[in-house]
């Protein structure tokens, strides 16, 4: 684990040498992920964009930086010491941050699924419920069909009220 953690940071390293350049669209996206509580790191060469939030145990760590000229995210997952990751390129990262903003404000109810491909892989966003509330799952396979899934529950407060799990796209 602590190898995997040392080879993201060589990429960091690298990815912070690089010059970049964005297009409008992406830019946009940028500006979205600013919202986020976090902060923003701009180098001589490169942008980098992080943002974290928490629901009940797990925290969420955003990261969306530029390689080769395109958008990248990292969305981390972490609760008791276990973390897991999953990559989205411009396409994905949109349509990610659109769900996160109806589910935030109940603009969305019922279940409800996108299932998109990007760089060969296969990604899909569910909305669901259960017994535990709402929740969100971002699964992707890859090209050697291994499955991983973060799964975003919806949280409630301390007396049962539903928190806005994303409260700063809200303003």
């Amino acid at each position: 684990m602590e190898e995997r953690e040392r080879e993201r940071e060589r990429e960091r390293g690298k990815a912070r040498e690089r010059e970049t350049e964005s297009d409008g669209g992406e830019q946009e996206l940028l500006r979205l992920s600013e919202n986020v509580e976090g902060t923003v790191l701009l180098g001589a060469r490169n942008s980098l964009r992080k943002g974290s939030f928490g629901v009940e145990l797990k925290t969420f760590e955003i990261e969306v930086e530029e390689k080769k000229g395109k958008l990248q995210a990292t969305i981390v997952e972490r609760k008791q010491g276990i973390s897991s990751w999953i990559r989205l390129g411009p396409e994905g990262l949109g349509l990610f941050l659109e769900c996160l903003v109806h589910c935030s404000k109940d603009t969305i109810v019922g279940k409800g699924e996108r299932k998109w491909k990007e760089n060969g892989r296969a990604y899909s966003l569910l909305r669901d419920e259960n017994k535990g509330g709402c929740f969100l799952r971002l699964g992707v396979v890859d090209l050697e069909n291994k499955r991983f899934n973060i799964f975003i529950p919806k949280g409630r407060g301390a007396e049962g009220a539903r928190l806005q799990w994303w409260g700063r796209y809200n303003d």
